[in-house]
């Protein structure tokens, strides 16, 4: 197969699981330095603008790499397209990990998954002047993210450089950004 993969269930698409492993691992950095940088922006007083900025633009950049994969159907790394077969098996596979990992019902889902597109399309990559909603609850987003990433290197099964769970990473991603918090801060 050129461009697909065989699994235990799965066909999948391997160039766009390429993508949606950088995807995910990108969007997990930014929102692990957004975190980071909100938790002690109180901090720096004398640059207080630069890091504002800066953790804006990583929580806008972390909400559109997420849409980019659990967005709009037609996006072309959206987490339907993994799989070449587009069987009815995949799809509800995916959607209950979803389900499970955040604890949603369908409409729950269907909610949450409104309120992140909105966001992304009102805010994010427009800016629409009457809309003023509030940033949404990045956790679930997260939640979402880590197991759709473990699901797929299970799926790939890897026998060396395996990337790391997305879990594992996201505390080592607000760890790198403490660090240059902390040089910065001796650096005063």
């Amino acid at each position: 197969m050129k461009n697909g993969l065989n699994t235990k269930l799965f066909k999948l698409n391997i160039s766009v699981v390429e993508k949606q492993f950088d995807v995910l691992y990108s969007f997990t950095r930014s929102l692990a330095y957004h975190e980071s940088i909100k938790q002690d922006l109180t901090n720096f007083n004398e640059n207080y603008d630069f890091f504002f900025y800066t953790m804006n633009s990583h929580i806008l950049k972390s909400i559109t790499e997420w849409c980019m994969i659990f967005g709009t159907n037609g996006n072309e790394i959206h987490w339907k397209k993994t799989s070449l077969s587009h069987s009815d098996e995949f799809y509800y596979e995916i959607k209950n990990l979803i389900y499970q990992s955040t604890g949603f019902s369908q409409n729950e889902w269907e909610t949450y998954y409104d309120v992140m597109l909105n966001f992304r399309n009102n805010y994010v990559a427009h800016r629409n002047p009457h809309f003023k909603k509030s940033f949404p609850n990045m956790d679930n987003a997260l939640n979402i993210a880590v197991v759709f990433f473990d699901w797929l290197k299970g799926q790939l099964q890897p026998c060396y450089n395996e990337p790391e769970s997305l879990n594992i990473l996201y505390p080592k991603f607000q760890i790198e950004a403490l660090l240059v918090y902390d040089k910065f801060l001796k650096n005063k």
